[in-house]
């Protein structure tokens, strides 16, 4: 009966079905920058398996120069054209799913993820009014309002913000791990296909809907934890060295270190990409140093 019940209590934590006992919905201010930030209870779940798809990936480069991820395809982001051809785009993408997906549906239920802790969250990804606050300049390439998300942000960048930010608040905060992440994006570990609950177009800026652009934060359905914009708008920064599987990702959901830390992960798909790319399993890579019109970040605080 023992061993029943232990059974038992690992396929709920997979499912999401035991709740932490700290409660989701907690929010506090920081006031240097005003973002605000909500708690994320800790828990386990299966990183990259979502209604039994695994997260192998391949780690192809796009020949045509747009940022390909989906649940089992990763590879490498490059800045963007706006005005690319979406139907084209479309049709390429929909090759990688499906050369992705086809045969390999079979849930890998041998490894769980759990967070240690609770975590603080940014409900809303940086935004150009907050990283020029900080830095003294906004790098973005669609200068609309300052609530639009920092993009053209190299992670180099992004690491930057975060020891002025530290400086300047006396605070801790941090990119978020991988794990943390995508653990977040699916209000818990749920099994979730987007940031949010809901379809595409109710939960994220993508191709079909974002008009060859960036958005204001905030705009789209929030998830279960009250965080925006998981899924599209713009990707977003890990702190994780990037590994073309998730097989070595820590057990207890913190960054992983080993692997080609010249190239970090991306998640969550963004403003230029198509439906099947804004996945809360799909993942992307680029070099430390390079910058992309369809790439910002959130963080996490200590």
């Amino acid at each position: 009966m023992l061993r029943i019940g232990c059974i038992m209590i690992v396929l709920m934590l997979q499912l999401g079905a035991i709740p932490s006992v700290s409660a989701a919905g907690d929010t506090m201010i920081e006031p240097i920058t005003g973002m605000e930030f909500v708690r994320v209870p800790k828990g386990c779940f299966q990183p990259g398996n979502l209604h039994g798809l695994t997260a192998s990936t391949a780690g192809k480069k796009s020949s045509a120069g747009a940022a390909r991820a989906v649940a089992v395809e990763s590879v490498q982001i490059h800045e963007v054209g706006a005005l690319d051809d979406a139907a084209g785009q479309v049709a390429e993408q929909q090759v990688f799913l499906d050369q992705a997906v086809g045969g390999r549906k079979t849930a890998d239920t041998s490894k769980l993820t759990c967070l240690q802790h609770d975590i603080w969250m940014s409900r809303y990804e940086v935004t150009q009014g907050q990283y020029q606050n900080i830095m003294g300049v906004n790098p973005s390439a669609f200068k609309k309002g300052d609530n639009y998300p920092v993009e053209r942000v190299r992670w180099l960048d992004a690491r930057k913000f975060i020891r002025r930010l530290n400086r300047v608040s006396g605070k801790h905060f941090r990119l978020p791990s991988e794990a943390e992440w995508e653990y977040a994006a699916r209000s818990g570990g749920r099994n979730q296909r987007y940031g949010a609950a809901g379809s595409a177009d109710q939960v994220a800026w993508y191709m079909k809907n974002s008009g060859n652009s960036s958005h204001p934060v905030g705009k789209k359905r929030a998830n279960a934890l009250g965080l925006y914009d998981m899924s599209g708008n713009v990707w977003e920064w890990t702190a994780d060295c990037w590994n073309e599987t998730l097989a070595n990702m820590p057990k207890d959901g913190s960054p992983n270190k080993s692997g080609n830390c010249a190239a970090r992960v991306l998640r969550g798909g963004s403003w230029y990409d198509a439906k099947a790319l804004i996945s809360t399993t799909a993942r992307l890579w680029n070099d430390t140093d390079k910058r992309d019109n369809n790439s910002g970040f959130r963080l996490v605080l200590d």
